[in-house]
């Protein structure tokens, strides 16, 4: 009887030390394949951390070059509207046409959104921190703003400007002045009046303000792009 109770208690030692073992194996292995993924996310992120700050270093590129060409036109759109004021007499048409041909260029934004765009199909954005997040989403929103802003202006071009131009200039002369700085015909304005003016008056008013905006969404777009860009390098450590 002893010697029964002996075997049953080393039957079940051996088992429960099998059972200790296996269950050891098994938890090592779970904390080593989450270590394991730990370290493969974390250098998947750091990737697509240095994807991104790519991008935004074109974009920012980009972004600096379409805020010089929007403080010109912006100046050429101030000597444009004092130009063509109702009461200003007499006036120049040679610089009336060299001004006009600045309002009608749309500097275009297009952003290299590719990495955000891997990141939103492949539900990708857990590899990041709140912060990053948080300034990733900011930039997106500056850049939807900054596009939008862009598209309104366009409007303005091309359902006011660019009909009201073409009855009164001869506007084969907008592209030659802006890259040779030269008319290449007559530069007669046609039915130049006071009701011309002041209708161009207004539509030069509205693309003044409207470049306002743009101007000065430009300035929190590339505010923006640096905030995420310094966060990103700090999160990653690169140097």
């Amino acid at each position: 009887m002893i010697e029964k109770t002996l075997t049953i208690k080393r039957f079940l030692v051996d088992h429960f030390f099998d059972f200790l073992m296996l269950f050891l194996a098994i938890t090592l292995g779970f904390f080593v394949d989450n270590y394991r993924e730990s370290v493969n996310n974390a250098h998947t992120a750091k990737d697509l951390a240095a994807d991104l700050i790519s991008d935004i270093s074109k974009d920012t590129l980009r972004i600096k070059g379409l805020l010089l060409k929007n403080k010109v036109k912006i100046g050429k759109l101030d000597s444009l509207f004092v130009m063509i004021d109702v009461k200003a007499k007499p006036y120049n048409d040679s610089l009336i046409y060299l001004y006009s041909a600045y309002s009608n260029q749309v500097p275009w934004f297009e952003r290299n959104g590719g990495t955000y765009k891997v990141l939103t199909n492949t539900g990708s954005l857990d590899y990041f921190s709140k912060d990053v997040l948080s300034k990733m989403a900011k930039y997106e929103l500056d850049c939807i703003k900054t596009i939008s802003l862009l598209e309104q202006e366009g409007a303005i071009i091309n359902e006011k400007i660019l009909p009201f131009q073409q009855k009164i200039f001869h506007t084969e002369n907008f592209q030659s002045l802006l890259n040779r700085n030269r008319l290449v015909t007559k530069s007669e304005l046609h039915n130049w009046n006071n009701e011309t003016k002041w209708l161009y008056h207004n539509y030069i008013t509205e693309l003044k303000i409207i470049n306002q905006k743009i101007f000065i969404q430009f300035e929190d777009l590339l505010l923006s792009a640096k905030a995420l860009t310094i966060l990103l390098i700090k999160e990653y450590r690169f140097s």
